[in-house]
């Protein structure tokens, strides 16, 4: 079982990482809700919207960048609470002011959502 941890901060606290800065456009996966996915050898960066419950978002996107089934995952409530996450970030762009971003591990991967609608799954394994 992964770490887990958990913690929120500001964008300006945030460093991309070096995988973070080379993407390409990818297709939709899993269940076809993650529109305008881009993914790398190492993660995806998605975006959701007020329709999306951004704690579903977050678990078919660990599952795509596992490679695994949703129901393979541990469950999402082991790491954070998700019904705190989906009231928190419901409406994208709601603290355009004051943005807000969660940032936690989740199944080996780290996991950021951003208020503005933005969420990026980053696998922390390194490939053998």
């Amino acid at each position: 079982m992964a770490t887990s941890g958990s913690n929120v901060t500001t964008p300006d606290e945030l460093e991309p990482t070096d995988a973070e800065n080379h993407r390409t456009t990818a297709g939709a996966q899993n269940d076809g809700s993650q529109r305008g996915a881009e993914s790398d050898a190492d993660g995806v960066q998605t975006r959701f919207t007020a329709d999306d419950s951004p704690s579903e978002q977050i678990i078919q996107t660990v599952a795509q960048v596992k490679g695994v089934e949703p129901t393979a995952l541990e469950p999402l409530y082991n790491v954070v609470d998700p019904d705190a996450l989906d009231t928190l970030f419901a409406d994208p762009h709601v603290f355009d002011e004051n943005p807000v971003v969660a940032t936690f591990t989740m199944a080996e991967c780290r996991v950021r959502i951003h208020s503005d609608g933005t969420l990026a799954v980053r696998d922390t394994v390194e490939p053998e």
